[in-house]
């Protein structure tokens, strides 16, 4: 099938273009096919302007970060329970999984249920079997900012539900409310010094089996993200193909490579449940992605293709403004893999970095083909794919339940009517709109990047362009062959 299954307009970080004309006749309106509601500026079937456009993802981002608000509350209520001690500590733990249980399903409305981000996958049975196993180890390739998203849904999908924890760079604590709420959760951040990130590694997964309980544990081993058109990532592209081609292999076109050193590590959290990740974005040209089909024999139609060649200007990497712009689609790949044990001897660390690199070599492929023949290499037919099911009613009823609790909190509190404790969310909801539309818009300015893996890393990241003269991800040296390029992740 020719490439042209794919419209050639490219999507900003923001949202996609509109069609001319919504809705196709004789379709119903009242209610969106994202769930409860659905992106609302095209329920009237009117199009609107690129400017309203951008401020209903900053009001879409506004209202998420209003219920992770109220998450970051209930762990911060938690904390003195760890100055008393180790049952202290173990008692944080348990409540602070039973709070992540109760409020994932509001947390995850806004994107899957209010702004229909679906997820297809070419075998969803790799997944449930993983969560059936107990402790898990997943690995995907890192072709947007928001691939944790996918990784918590996976978790709340189906039976048995998972708490996913992350493993992600340092930086990511730092981001208000979200980066906070998951530093309280106990992911693991890494500073890239390995001797230090040891430690912590280890001592952050005693603290799992301190109270046992089937954890995902989610990461994307590239640990950068190279944007279109920066001058210090095209040159980490380079150490990336220079890396590769000392080592005698063919250099990646759609896949930084992967970091190894710390995965002996990791491997004891789930020495026999590891998933390896594939996935592709695609962007929708028209609202709730109308444009966007599989053909009987498994090809995707219509949409932009995001994950491009690293080297193409095309390329667009998704973040969490892509999401509350409405409608992006993912296609997974997973599959069970091994890593080699770790003997102790010199070859250790050179068996699993050639496994990963195997695997991530693996990965390269099937997103090339998915570019050509718009597939896996395993999808043959429609009936390939599975729709990853998304809890609409779960995650809405667990929404009101959660604005009635925080309502309800916040009126004792300040001693005031529900109804005024209403208006007083309402003025918070609109002051994080200006400041995060404002911190947002100074960081694209700055930087000329979107990074909002979580709200306020564009500025963030920014800042830190500013101060350091750019994000090193690494030099341009090459190294010898048992060694990878130094990487800071992005």
């Amino acid at each position: 099938m020719p490439e042209e299954v794919f419209s050639e307009k490219r999507s900003g970080s923001l949202l996609r273009t509109p069609s001319e004309v919504w809705p196709p006749p004789n379709k119903p309106t009242i209610i969106g096919p994202g769930g409860l509601m659905g992106p609302v500026f095209y329920i009237s079937g009117l199009k609107f302007s690129r400017h309203l456009e951008t401020l209903r993802v900053y009001i879409f981002t506004a209202l998420w970060l209003l219920v992770v608000l109220q998450f970051f509350i209930g762990l911060t209520l938690l904390l003195p329970l760890k100055l008393l001690g180790q049952p202290g500590r173990r008692l944080y733990i348990r409540l602070a999984l039973w709070w992540d249980y109760f409020s994932q399903p509001a947390i995850m409305v806004v994107p899957f249920s209010w702004c229909k981000l679906t997820v297809w996958h070419s075998n969803w049975d790799v997944a449930l079997k993983s969560k059936r196993i107990g402790n898990s180890l997943w690995m995907s390739n890192h072709g947007s900012r928001i691939d944790w998203l996918i990784g918590m849904q996976v978790g709340l999908s189906d039976v048995p539900r998972v708490p996913v924890r992350f493993i992600a760079e340092i930086t990511t604590a730092f981001m208000p409310l979200a980066g906070w709420s998951r530093y309280l959760l106990d992911d693991i951040y890494l500073r890239r010094t390995f001797h230090r990130d040891a430690v912590n590694i280890k001592s952050t997964l005693a603290s799992y089996k301190s109270v046992p309980s089937p954890r995902m544990l989610f990461f994307a081993p590239e640990g950068a993200i190279a944007d279109v058109g920066n001058a210090q990532d095209a040159k980490y592209i380079d150490a990336c193909e220079g890396f590769m081609r000392d080592l005698g292999r063919k250099p990646m076109d759609y896949c930084l490579t992967p970091r190894y050193k710390g995965l002996s590590v990791f491997k004891p959290h789930s020495p026999n449940n590891i998933v390896s990740a594939t996935m592709v974005f695609v962007t929708p040209n028209e609202p709730f992605a109308q444009d966007m089909t599989i053909s009987d024999d498994g090809r995707v139609c219509g949409g932009s293709l995001c994950t491009r060649s690293l080297r193409d200007d095309a390329r667009v990497v998704p973040d969490i403004h892509t999401v509350f712009g409405g409608g992006l689609h993912v296609y997974a790949q997973l599959s069970f893999m091994e890593l080699p044990a770790d003997e102790g001897d010199e070859g250790a660390s050179k068996r699993l970095r050639d496994v990963l690199l195997d695997d991530y070599e693996r990965k390269d492929a099937e997103i090339a083909h998915f570019q050509k023949e718009r597939r896996f290499r395993c999808v043959t037919s429609k009936e390939n794919w599975t729709k990853m099911p998304i809890p609409h009613l779960l995650m809405n009823l667990t929404l009101l339940a959660y604005a009635a609790l925080g309502v309800s909190c916040l009126a004792y509190v300040c001693g005031t009517t529900v109804f005024g404790a209403a208006k007083r969310c309402a003025t918070i909801w609109a002051s994080i709109v200006l400041l995060h539309s404002i911190s947002h818009r100074i960081g694209v300015l700055v930087s000329g990047h979107h990074r909002e893996s979580l709200p306020g890393e564009s500025i963030f990241k920014a800042a830190l362009e500013t101060i350091k003269g750019g994000l090193n991800h690494g030099g341009t040296k090459k190294e010898p062959p048992s060694k990878p390029p130094s990487k800071k992740a992005d």
